[in-house]
């Protein structure tokens, strides 16, 4: 007897001892596993040596990376505990404990049958019971099995009610109405739910019980409504939830968490915390925030949240705070796009990125398609159309979920309406049609009457454009979607403004820039204040027109300044993640990929002209050449602010008007650079860029800087135009021209550039590393330089990959690429290789620093100042301003001000625009 006694006490004062370690400041986690381990030396009996294990493996869990140890010390307390009767807590624990560590090293496949014994054994122990039936159909759920997760919910449910354990019944059903909510069976969610209402309401047990059923009962509804698209209908629920969150978070009036049993041990269950329901709430927020837009209030309650969570972490770390974390994120990253803080998004997309893929393997499973979803809006915004319809495809291709694959596919069919892909547009013409939409959902069935009438809008099919936004504007006033209300509006502005309907344009905009303003949203913004301008124009109001442009001109630069800043972020390169798997990706992208790559949002300096009216405009240019003198302001009035398919239907009408060649005039009343200006503006963009080789390679010698301008600046696509034109125009191939006046490696390039054998899709992190070596063996790692080597590497790489060679350039050498060319090379191969590198990293940088050579110095070089600035126009002069004003501290304005004078100034200084 004795001797057990002292046993008995050298036990306890181990366990005190292990405990004092434990809860120490800070945690002594060594000291306290050693002092446990030393209970195995006294050759404990079986239910001391069982506890211990248990006590063992869950502080290695908790409190240590040591898995495979605590793995060990839980089989064996599970192994003991089934031999030793009335031991039934240790029993079950361990169990739980064990089962939950299988489930964490992706072995479902050992902890379910483990479950499935338990809960067989545990029939009589109604809180081991339900418990465990929660954690084997929590397994099931998290292998999206959710038949069988909600068979088990069912099968609790009823144990529950048999026992007496009615909150824990409630809990059960609740539970499997959340994975109907989920699998999207509303035909049994909803009679579930109405069974569960009244319950609730008419609740007998504890106050904080009837609270805890309510929120639970009240985020289902809410989520239903979110998950419908019914924005305006889930405002009573939301309400009713912040007011029972308010109630249960109150201090010393409702009871701890610990005391909802209210004397049942199988009510022994806390659906969540007071603070895990906070954040919830919070979450629900501002998802009902982010659908209705209210994007200041989404902001401010994700920033509530995220206080919250990191609040948490510190002592609890559980997956479900990373979920809440990832999901909020999402919803902030929407908010980012649509207040045109794209710097901001692509951030914290890459943040969710690594929350991802830290965790388990299904978190990132169930994440993928909404991250890839979320880069492909990123990349809209960044007017990457090919990078977006990349990342939505990969959405498509990963998705279950309708709400998703709906979403992705109106906003793929965006891209197309985009990029002029008619015949991929009509490709998607089911998934969308709002008629037989797989959706639900009432704000996707809105939104896609929304994409049918952008879509008629683009082909000037005015009135069907107008039926299917009126459809949409019913539908978004219905459950105040203020953005797609927003978005249709200034659609149909610009559909009445194209009309010539000024009035009700202005009828349309007003309301939507208001609406965009109250959002906030930029883009919308951006639009109306376009409309307005030429509205206020039209009416003769010039001081309300000047107002709308500055506005107009306030919303560029501040999207110009932003896109520039999201392209210098490592976490820009996010948007060539297709296939790569995320953790090495995620690497890549934040310590190897910085600045800038090609893709960013085009913004011209001329756009079309609103209410354009060809035949007037042929009036005005006779009347301003006819008799003597010429009017030059008439002429670059209305020549420089014109889109070139507008000044090709001013000739149309002046020639049936007068009989007469509109260039023809031009060229007998101008001369010099003026007249070369507005003549350029007269041809369609292919033609004059082949004019301009041409001219660059007749008579004796050949102006090589012209070539690699135009031939190594530009995407293929382009290329192919201007040798079709070149071809129409002159009567020979461009390829046997340019091969007839260049040679050696430098006409390899540039042939290659005309055969387009650039691969944009290729990207090969381990392929780029290889030939950034053979490009520093064939150039600074040897005596003399290979030229071919480059020619033959960098001709060939699209700009993803040839960006990944860069990179892997400079780890190897120190220096940059160009750095490396400029001192081993010179002459016309070195300024078209120059040309392609500065192209993929900064296509605006390059023609900024093209414009400052052209003015540097004694002398201007015309020809270079009026080629850049009249065939950029259209494309990007906006973006080339600001890299310019950025490069060399002045504005581009002021500087060909400086350099120019006379009709030839005024016409380019139209074409640039404001400061």
């Amino acid at each position: 007897m004795a001797s057990t006694s002292s046993q008995d006490a050298w036990y306890l004062a181990l366990l005190g001892l292990a405990e004092h370690f434990r809860v120490s400041t800070p945690p002594n986690i060594r000291m306290c596993v050693q002092c446990l381990q030393t209970v195995f030396t006294f050759k404990p009996p079986p239910r001391v040596e069982a506890r211990t294990h248990l006590q063992l493996g869950n502080i290695l869990v908790l409190y240590t990376k040591n898995v495979d140890l605590a793995r060990s010390h839980l089989e064996q307390a599970w192994s003991l505990s089934q031999n030793i009767a009335a031991f039934d807590d240790i029993k079950y624990e361990s169990a739980s404990l064990l089962a939950e560590l299988y489930e964490q090293q992706n072995q479902t496949n050992l902890a379910k049958p483990l479950l499935r014994k338990t809960i067989e054994m545990s029939q009589q122990n109604v809180f081991w019971h339900c418990r465990l039936l929660f954690q084997l159909a929590q397994i099931h759920s998290n292998e999206r099995d959710y038949l069988s997760a909600c068979g088990l919910l069912g099968v609790g449910a009823d144990y529950a009610h048999i026992s007496g354990a009615q909150y824990s019944r409630l809990l059960f059903t609740l539970s499997k109405c959340m994975l109907l909510l989920i699998d999207k069976k509303f035909n049994e969610l909803h009679p579930l739910l109405a069974q569960v209402g009244p319950i609730i309401d008419n609740w007998q047990g504890s106050l904080q019980q009837k609270e805890y059923l309510k929120i639970f009962f009240l985020v289902l509804q809410v989520c239903q409504c979110l998950m419908s698209g019914q924005v305006k209908s889930v405002k009573p629920y939301l309400k009713q939830l912040q007011q029972s969150i308010q109630t249960i978070t109150q201090p010393n009036l409702m009871p701890s968490d610990e005391d909802v049993s209210a004397g049942n041990s199988g009510d022994m269950f806390v659906w969540m915390s007071k603070e895990h329901l906070c954040v919830l709430v919070y979450v629900v927020t501002v998802m009902h925030s982010m659908q209705a837009g209210y994007m200041d209030k989404a902001q401010k309650y994700t920033e509530k949240a995220f206080l919250q969570i990191e609040k948490l972490k510190l002592s609890d770390n559980r997956s479900i705070l990373t979920s809440f974390h990832i999901l909020l994120l999402e919803h902030l990253i929407l908010c980012r796009l649509v207040m045109g803080q794209k710097g901001q998004a692509i951030r914290e997309v890459a943040t969710a990125a690594q929350l991802c893929a830290a965790g388990p393997p299904r978190l990132l499973a169930a994440h993928s398609a909404q991250l890839h979803t979320l880069l492909g809006l990123y990349a809209m915004s960044m007017n990457s159309m090919e990078a977006a319809e990349a990342q939505l495809n990969v959405a498509l291709r990963s998705t279950t979920d309708r709400e998703l694959w709906t979403f992705a596919n109106l906003n793929l069919a965006i891209v197309y309406l985009r990029m002029k892909r008619e015949g991929d547009f009509n490709k998607l013409i089911e998934n969308i049609n709002p008629e037989t939409l797989p959706s639900h959902s009432h704000s996707l069935r809105a939104a896609a009457f929304y994409v049918q009438g952008l879509q008629c809008f683009f082909q000037a099919r005015y009135n069907e454009a107008k039926r299917y936004l009126r459809e949409t504007l019913k539908m978004a006033n219905a459950e105040d979607l203020n953005r797609l209300t927003s978005c249709s509006l200034v659609l149909l502005g610009h559909i009445f403004l194209s009309l010539g309907n000024s009035r009700e344009a202005m009828n349309m905009v007003t309301p939507a820039m208001q609406l965009a303003s109250k959002i906030p949203d930029v883009h919308i913004q951006l639009w109306a204040s376009a409309i307005l301008k030429d509205l206020y124009r039209m009416c003769g109001d010039g001081s309300r027109e000047a107002e709308a442009y500055q506005t107009h001109a306030n919303f560029s630069q501040l999207l110009m300044k932003d896109n520039y800043a999201s392209h210098q972020s490592p976490e820009h390169a996010l948007i060539t993640w297709i296939e790569q798997p995320l953790t090495s990706f995620l690497q890549l992208g934040t310590m190897s990929l910085s600045g800038d790559m090609e893709e960013y949002a085009e913004v011209p300096t001329v756009v079309p002209a609103a209410n354009f009216d060809a035949v007037a405009d042929a009036h005005a240019l006779r009347a301003a050449m006819k008799g003597f003198g010429t009017d030059e302001q008439v002429i670059i009035d209305i020549l420089c602010l014109r889109s070139n398919a507008q000044r090709q239907a001013i000739t149309e009408a002046y020639k049936k008007e007068f009989g007469r060649d509109l260039i023809a005039d031009l060229k007998s009343e101008l001369g010099g650079n003026f007249e070369n200006v507005i003549i350029g503006l007269m041809l369609p963009t292919d033609e004059y860029c082949a004019k301009q080789l041409y001219k660059a390679m007749k008579g004796i010698g050949t102006s090589d800087d012209v070539l690699v301008e135009i031939l190594c600046s530009r995407p293929y696509d382009e290329i192919v135009q201007i040798a079709a034109a070149y071809e129409k125009l002159y009567g020979s191939s461009l390829e046997a021209d340019i091969q007839g006046d260049t040679s050696g490696p430098f006409q390899r390039l540039l042939v290659m550039a005309l055969q387009g054998l650039r691969d944009n899709y290729a990207y090969d992190p381990a392929k780029a590393e290889e030939q950034a070596q053979i490009l520093y063996n064939a150039g600074e790692g040897t005596v003399g330089t290979d030229e071919n080597a480059f020619v033959e590497i960098l001709g060939h790489a699209g700009q993803r990959h040839a960006y990944l060679i860069f990179q892997e350039y400079k780890k190897i050498s120190g220096k940059t690429i160009e750095q490396a060319m400029e001192s081993e090379m010179s002459g016309e191969l070195l300024h078209g290789l120059l040309a392609m590198v500065k192209t993929v990293h900064n296509r605006p940088a390059y023609f900024a620093e093209r414009l400052e050579a052209a003015m540097k110095g004694l002398g201007t070089d015309d020809d270079a100042l009026i080629r850049i600035i009249v065939s950029r126009c259209e494309i990007d002069l906006a973006n080339i301003k600001f890299e310019y004003e950025r490069m060399h501290g002045k504005t581009l304005l002021s500087a060909v001000k400086g350099e120019t004078s006379g009709d030839y100034r005024n016409a380019l200084l139209a074409l640039i625009g404001s400061a």
